[in-house]
């Protein structure tokens, strides 16, 4: 049986009657060599290739950088970033990122987008090829856009009241469809404003009252980030406390609503005594009494 060599790196010899094998590599064959060996014998012949993979005398590993954290809404691409993941011996990296989703990327600095909210864990991999590796992570918040809060007003849009009485609101029925805590902010038409779900507020009793409605709008705002917080939902109310034209009496305030007195007109007297009282015509001339003489 003898033994030969068919392909491999310089340096790389075998010894046909044993088959023993001398290398002794160099700097410039770190990584994988071909090598092909052939055996052969009275019956016949066999080959032997394989790779043979040549590691620096003192490998260091490399160092993984995810950074992060990231944050993003569904649907919105994400930017990853490997910047700073290095080899200390200055031999080229595999990367392998693992979003978190099931989903991954050979990409050093890949994007991505998530379907769906929550929080994940994105992983980033590195291998030199010489058995150093390394792996970093890092956190991602994916949110669902914000929405709008809703108004729910119970009542709305009108309410009647009289003058002085405490006008009751309630908004405790407003959701957000993000569950995400409300705050509420009333504003009165004479600029006051208050706040709460249910406020209470009392009307003024000015000295002249005013047949026109009065108004009011609700502002409901979700706590969101800023960057992610939409427009604030408004309602307009209209709290009408029609009172009618009332007048102002300075005395009626003093001593008491002011009484009106009627006209009460003098009795008819009976008809024999008007008798004598009639304006008679002047051709005429009236009937004697039969007691008179």
């Amino acid at each position: 049986m003898t033994f030969a060599l068919l392909a491999g790196p310089a340096n790389f010899s075998v010894e046909a009657a044993s088959g023993i094998v001398r290398f002794t590599p160099t700097q410039d064959q770190l990584g994988a060599q071909a090598v092909s060996l052939e055996v052969r014998n009275d019956a016949g012949r066999d080959v032997l290739s394989f790779d043979l993979v040549v590691f620096p005398a003192q490998n260091a590993p490399p160092v993984a950088a995810a950074n992060g954290p990231y944050a993003s809404l569904t649907g919105q691409p994400v930017q990853f970033s490997s910047a700073g993941t290095r080899d200390p011996d200055g031999q080229p990296l595999r990367v392998l990122w693992n979003f978190g989703d099931g989903s991954t990327s050979t990409n050093p600095n890949p994007i991505h987008v998530y379907n769906a909210p929550g929080r994940y864990l994105a992983s980033l991999f590195v291998n030199d090829g010489y058995g150093g590796t390394a792996r970093a992570r890092a956190n991602v918040e994916v949110s669902r856009p914000n929405r709008p809060p809703t108004i729910a007003l119970a009542g709305a849009p009108s309410y009647t009241v009289r003058l002085g009485e405490a006008l009751s609101l309630d908004a405790s029925a407003s959701f957000d469809l993000d569950g995400d805590p409300l705050t509420f902010t009333w504003i009165w038409d004479d600029g006051q404003t208050g706040t709460g779900a249910a406020p209470r507020s009392p009307i003024p009793t000015p000295p002249r009252a005013r047949s026109s409605p009065s108004s009011s709008s609700l502002t409901t705002a979700a706590a969101r980030p800023p960057s992610t917080s939409p427009s604030p939902s408004v309602l307009q109310t209209s709290p009408r406390h029609r009172l009618g034209r009332l007048r102002h009496h300075p005395a009626r305030a003093r001593r008491g609503p002011v009484r009106r007195h009627r006209h009460h007109r003098s009795r008819k007297r009976p008809a024999h005594l008007r008798v004598g009282l009639r304006r008679s015509h002047p051709h005429h001339r009236p009937a004697r009494h039969p007691c008179l003489p």
